[in-house]
Formats: structure tokens, sequence, C-alpha cells
């Protein structure tokens, strides 16, 4: 049908992308840049890394309202299809500021200004999804916002005030949900033009069979990581499933024995249900992109990029997790079977992932994960681990898994070290000897991030950190 409709300034929009100038593989930025009205959206990095472009947007899923904090520059345009979009233009005016703008101005937190619409939509966006945001959670929010003249701390201070704001009609104010609920999300979406064909179906039927017959299209949901081929190395994609709005693989659901978790689930949201309930992954993901990232990005889709330092994979590793792959038939797997090699799944071209299982872990199970990166946020890891250990009462290791990313072409577990380990009282002359083993175990590569012999102290010095943690 080559249409898409959204709410954006008050309206319903739709583009007809026979008749527009936009491709499938334009992203949300260049159209909102191509607005006079809209300019306040800057394009800076064009990766998703300086925050510049951030915009605010709201989705209706299950009855359920979200307000999310985007970077604009890595959205499929046709991705926004039944969503609405607020930039720094719906905020305020010159003659009514919102209390947001207007603390930024009190505060002196804008210097040049490039920067400034992005640090002000994802605090709106922080603070309309959760109005009683504190100091902390507010900064947290920004930490993918970057400010060249390094006004940070008139920025912080920004975000003591605003998290002093309580009226939340203040923020729902904005949200046009009458209009979210005009806009058809039940029939599949087919964008054809010129080289390009876009797909945005509604159920885990359709995708699989729009996967069927269309064997050489790209599935995409947050598509953080795959915009990127366009943005930055100027490759088309011409076929691409998007499967974003598939509720079926999406949301977290927790069992007697287990927890499942949608494939399509956002990160940030996997983000905020671990910090009660899965501690190494709550850590693990605590660094995991900024919060404009895991607003988008899901967890299937990393896991399905086989990358050989993919964050999520070591703990899951550790977790002892499976995937449940959907397609002609229904398998489950064990997580460390997955990936069968350098970017390598056993993924058919009919089949996608639709749900990951974690088991509930027993009291006497220690489960940590690791991350080691050049910065703190928003960085690629080096090295990252998942390590699983039990330990009898009287102190020796009856089980023990220890995973690895960045030491390989995938995630592997360093077999020789756990089989050393097995058995053997959990003390630091055992622990030294293992980690001279585990440097004979990955033959890691050297590259921009590090040497290989980083990489190999790094992974031994993660093994004795643990035992330092856990002894």
């Amino acid at each position: 049908m080559n249409k898409i409709s959204f709410v954006f300034r008050n309206k319903i929009q739709t583009i007809d992308f026979k008749e527009s100038k936009f491709t499938p593989n334009s992203t949300l930025l260049e159209y909102i840049r191509s607005n006079q009205k809209t300019k306040g959206t800057k394009e800076g990095c064009n990766e998703g890394d300086c925050g510049a472009c951030t915009v605010v947007l709201i989705e209706k899923n299950d009855n359920q309202i979200k307000f999310r904090a985007i970077n604009s520059c890595v959205m499929f345009l046709p991705s926004i299809h039944g969503k609405q979009i607020l930039t720094i233009e719906d905020l305020g005016t010159l003659n009514k500021l919102h209390p947001i703008q207007q603390i930024f101005i009190d505060e002196h937190a804008s210097q040049c200004g490039f920067c400034t619409p992005g640090f002000i939509m994802a605090l709106f966006a922080q603070k309309a999804d959760k109005i009683n945001s504190s100091k902390s959670e507010l900064v947290e929010a920004v930490s993918g916002n970057l400010c060249r003249c390094t006004g940070y701390q008139p920025i912080v201070n920004s975000a003591q005030e605003i998290s002093k704001i309580t009226d939340l009609q203040l923020f729902n104010t904005f949200l046009r949900e009458d209009l979210i609920d005009k806009i058809n999300k039940s029939d599949t979406i087919f964008i054809n033009k010129d080289i390009f064909k876009f797909f945005i179906p509604f159920s885990l039927k359709e995708a699989l069979k729009l996967k069927a017959e269309n064997k050489n299209a790209i599935l995409t949901s947050g598509s953080t990581d795959l915009v990127l081929k366009v943005t930055k190395r100027k490759e088309p994609i011409e076929e691409i499933i998007d499967i974003s709005s598939i509720q079926e693989i999406q949301g977290i659901l927790e069992t007697k024995d287990e927890f499942i978790i949608g494939a399509g689930t956002k990160i940030e949201d996997i983000y905020q249900f671990s910090k009660e309930n899965l501690p190494a992954l709550s850590n693990m993901l605590a660094y995991f992109g900024a919060k404009q990232i895991r607003n988008r990005a899901t967890i299937g889709g990393n896991i399905a990029t086989a990358s050989p330092i993919g964050d999520f994979l070591p703990v899951l590793f550790a977790y002892k997790a499976k995937i449940v792959i959907s397609g002609k038939n229904e398998r489950t797997v064990d997580v460390n079977n997955f990936v069968t090699g350098y970017r390598q799944t056993i993924l058919n071209p009919d089949e996608l992932i639709k749900n990951i299982i974690i088991p509930k872990f027993s009291p006497n199970q220690i489960i940590k994960s690791y991350k080691i990166s050049k910065r703190l946020n928003l960085d690629i890891s080096t090295v990252s681990a998942g390590f699983n250990l039990i330990v009898d009462k009287n102190n020796n290791v009856s089980d023990i898994l220890l995973a690895f990313g960045g030491m390989a072409e995938m995630t592997k577990r360093a077999k020789k070290t756990e089989n050393f380990m097995l058995n053997k009282e959990f003390n630091e002359e055992n622990i030294v000897m293992a980690s001279k083993i585990l440097l004979t175990e990955f033959t890691p590569i050297s590259d921009a991030r590090s040497s290989k012999e980083a990489r190999s102290i790094m992974a031994k010095n993660l093994l004795i950190k643990f035992y330092q943690e856990t002894k």
C-alpha cells in the first residue's frame, strides 16, 4: 500500500512513499529535518552516540502508553507507523516555555545550544514516563547526550530542579491517544519503491509467512545496529521486515520456574525488570548503550546478530538460558548452541527468535557478569564475561560455567578451566592455577579496541575478580 501513518504536530500525518522523496531506507531524523518548523532536532554523529537528534516516541501497546526518548537518526522512517512523535518545538513557545525549558534557562544549562533540544527531550521523556523520577534517574536519562561545551554541571543542576516537578499533566497534555487509536495497526504494511521493499507485519504468523516468501529480507526490530549500514556505510538495504509491532514477541512473563522474555522486548524494559529479578543481567544492562538506544534495541536483535562482542550472550550463558525459535515448527535450544560461528546462528531462513527463557536460579548459585570497555557508557565491550558457580558445604566446586565474549569468533565457554576447577576447593591457589589455564584457552585477535595480549590478561583478571567478590 506504500503508506504509513503516524501522529506528528498534533495531526495524523501520512507518507505515501510512491509519491514521496523518502525511501524505506530514510531515517526519522531525515523526515524531521525536512520540515522547516522542526529544525531544533539536530544531526550530530548520525549513529546514535551523541543524543542531539533525541525525540520522544509515544507508543500504545496492550492499552499501555509509553513515552520513550529515542535517537531519530537510527530509526527507519516506516517504523514510526502507528506511533506519535514529539520534538522540541512541541513543548513550548517563546511566549510560553515548558517548565523543563525554563529550568534550563534559569540554570544556565544551555551554552552553544546545539545539544540542548536533545537533553530536554530525554529529560521530558523520563518525567513523562515516571513523574517521580529522582535526580540520579534523570542524570542517567541523559547519559546518551553529549555536550561539547562541557556544560554538564548546570545540566545536572537542572536535573535536580526537574526532579521536583510533580504535575503529570505537564506531560500528558501532549499525548494524542485519540489520534493514535485511529491508525490501522492490524493490516500488514508493504512499501515497494524503486529497489526497496519494507514490510511491517502485526502478527507472528504473518511475519513468518513474509520471511518464508522473502528469503533475502533482513529482520529488524529496533534497527539501532542495522540502520548504520545505510547511514555510515552508505549500503542500501533492499528488503526489510520490521517486526517491532508484533505484540506476541514482546513483554516479560514470570512463571514458577522461569522468566520468559519476548524477543521483541525493549532492552530498557528488560533492564528495569532485571533490577529486582536478575541482578547479573541488570549489572550488564546498566552499561548497555544509553537509554535512547535501550528504548529501541531488543534482546532478540542483540542475540541474532551473533556478534562475538555482543553484551547479552555471555550473561545468558551464565543463566543457562534457552532460546525459543519459531518457524514451520517451534523448537527450543540451549543458548550455548545457538551461535555456530562468526555472525552465524542455527536460524533457518524462514525462522525467527520468539522468546528467551531464563530459568530461576537457586540460592546456592552465584551468577556474575562483567564488561570491560574503553568508556563506561555507549561503548562496545572489549572483553565480557558471564560466570555461574555452585560450591558445596565443603567449599568445593560442584558446578561452574565460565563464558567469555571478545575472546574468540563467538561467545565461548572456557571448558578446560571449568574442568580443572570442578570438584576442587574454591580457594586462591586453585584460582591462580585456573587463570593460567585460561590463558591457553583462547586465541583472541588484536583490533582497534585492544591487543590480543591485553584481552587475555583481562579475561584472566576477570576470573580472579570473580573469586575475590565471591570467596
